[in-house]
């Protein structure tokens, strides 16, 4: 293997196709990276490309650390810090932030897409050092998880309703059980009642017996409805399902609404987007 000194003086009739490859990639890493603050962009995306290619293996470095380190004359850990912002942001976002520099855009990555772009702006408007960084994006962590904390308590007071529901029709079903039971024996007595009284021949009794029959009826009916809202209720899955549905409703109709403030440019985008997301999971 040729060193990259040795390519670098050699002719280029003589380099072969993948060391010609290798240093014209190698070029346009070290322009990009001697003005970074313009170029960020080019210098990660081409660090990147280097790394996944693993060209470097072509002229006789067997890691992208070694690369980087002996060819570029920056620590690895640096150069996967540019890939890593390079990865995590849009390429527009970069070149419109790029004066921010690769430490604080690296802590954006750690924000909602609406954040990283109202942070930014703050922060080189503001000229915001590190430190002012890390404590803004320190305030809106612990508001996302107080507002998860909150959501956790609600979904937490729904499914306690629910299985108080899920008792109470338990209760229910055992009831009215047990009335029917008591009317069935009931009904069984009239029924029976000996003949050398004429009891079942008496028409007060035939309408006793109606009545009951007809109140075995219902109640069966009654117990039907109440085994499947049973069913349903000590269903823990279906019933989590249920919860979680409501609240998924409740934060589709407050995207719908902030969607129909936007401009059409930007809401044809959002319902883009949103159709895709419900989509991934249907």
């Amino acid at each position: 293997m040729e060193t990259l000194n040795s390519l670098l003086v050699k002719d280029k009739s003589q380099l072969s196709q993948e060391e010609s490859m290798f240093l014209g990639l190698h070029e346009v890493i070290m322009y990009a990276g001697s003005t970074a603050s313009l170029y960020i962009v080019e210098f990660a995306k081409r660090l990147k490309e280097m790394r996944d290619s693993k060209l470097y293996e072509k002229v006789g470095y067997t890691t992208f650390g070694e690369y980087v380190e002996q060819a570029v004359n920056i620590k690895q850990r640096q150069a996967y810090k540019y890939i890593e912002v390079y990865e995590n942001f849009s390429e527009d976002f970069l070149i419109q932030n790029s004066k921010l520099g690769i430490t604080k855009l690296l802590l954006l990555s750690n924000l909602n897409e609406e954040d990283k772009a109202q942070v930014a702006i703050e922060a080189i408007e503001n000229d915001l050092t590190v430190e002012d960084l890390k404590k803004i994006i320190a305030e809106k962590e612990s508001k996302i998880s107080q507002l998860q904390l909150d959501i956790g308590k609600v979904h937490e007071k729904k499914i306690t309703e629910a299985n108080k529901k899920a008792d109470k029709a338990k209760k229910d079903l055992e009831k009215a059980i047990k009335e029917k039971d008591e009317l069935y024996k009931k009904y069984e007595e009239l029924k029976n009642a000996p003949a050398k009284v004429d009891v079942v021949d008496n028409p007060e009794t035939l309408n006793k017996l109606k009545e009951v029959s007809l109140q075995l009826q219902e109640k069966q009916e009654e117990i039907i409805k109440l085994k499947k809202k049973t069913d349903l209720a000590s269903n823990s899955k279906l019933m989590v399902f249920k919860v979680k549905f409501e609240e998924l409703q409740v934060y589709l109709s407050g995207i719908k609404s902030l969607i129909d403030e936007m401009e059409s440019s930007d809401k044809d985008k959002c319902n883009k987007a949103l159709k895709a997301v419900m989509g991934a999971y249907l």
